[in-house]
């Protein structure tokens, strides 16, 4: 009887959006020489790889997970909370946003929350990089910057953007609705492991057995499709359950005089 080889990785150059990829495919991702054959397929292109979410492990060293949550994702959550700020019904005195930023980088997406609010709560654990920044903000656009801790619970906020996540605990503490980049557990009003819903554009486009924000992500950040930069998250997990983002804005009273206290 001849022996039944397994098959081996094929790889096709594929476009989206008009930018050229490689799309890999695994016959055998158990097979010990599958993955040196991934490599030589792909070569310098390794390094940053969209890979199916359930592939934890590959089998090389030289392959590395490429990770919307790094550049994209953030942006997604300062585009959502902005259209939850503006779908609030809430008149624009009444919009207190909140920025939860633990390394103190996101200025550029402070600015942007400040033209949907009147005020902004930051909660960081570099103050020292937004004092500047505040001062600023309130000489040349009379808009408050306030920064905070987690004790104040951040209950006078309408809705709270997390672009790097939040830490373990945090979640429970934070008083108000909170869109998050990174996967987040436990208690509270948190909007987590995002959904993106690709342009039309994309339509049956997208590699089967990977996530539509991964893929996004990388024609984003890799392939310099700017015009992705402006979408905004359909949904995500409340916990474990699935809701999309009106179901959120309902769930967490954002806009309907609910308070947070």
């Amino acid at each position: 009887m001849d022996r039944i080889l397994p098959r081996r990785p094929a790889a096709e150059w594929k476009k989206a959006l008009d930018v050229p990829y490689l799309e890999v495919t695994v016959f055998d991702p158990a097979g010990a020489k599958t993955w040196k054959r991934v490599e030589r397929l792909a070569d310098t292109l390794c390094g940053r790889m969209v890979l199916p979410e359930e592939m934890f492990e590959t089998g090389s060293d030289s392959i590395r997970r490429f990770d919307a949550k790094d550049r994209f994702l953030p942006v997604v959550v300062q585009n959502t909370v902005c259209l939850l700020l503006e779908e609030s019904g809430l008149p624009l005195y009444r919009r207190t946003v909140g920025l939860v930023d633990p390394r103190g980088i996101y200025q550029s997406m402070a600015v942007r929350l400040l033209r949907h609010s009147t005020a902004l709560r930051v909660m960081t654990g570099e103050p020292d990089r937004y004092r500047k920044f505040a001062e600023q903000m309130m000489e040349n656009f009379g808009a408050p910057v306030m920064l905070t801790t987690p004790e104040s619970t951040m209950c006078d906020c309408v809705v709270a953007a997390a672009p790097d996540g939040l830490r373990a605990g945090l979640a429970a503490q934070i008083r108000c609705p909170v869109v998050s980049a990174r996967d987040t557990e436990g208690g509270g009003s948190v909007l987590s492991h995002l959904k993106v819903a690709p342009p039309e554009e994309l339509d049956g486009q997208i590699p089967e057995g990977i996530a539509p924000a991964e893929f996004l992500g990388a024609l984003y950040e890799i392939g310099g499709v700017q015009s992705l930069g402006a979408l905004s998250a359909s949904g995500g997990r409340i916990g474990g359950r699935s809701v999309s983002l009106r179901e959120f804005r309902e769930m967490a009273g954002i806009g309907n005089g609910i308070s947070y206290q």
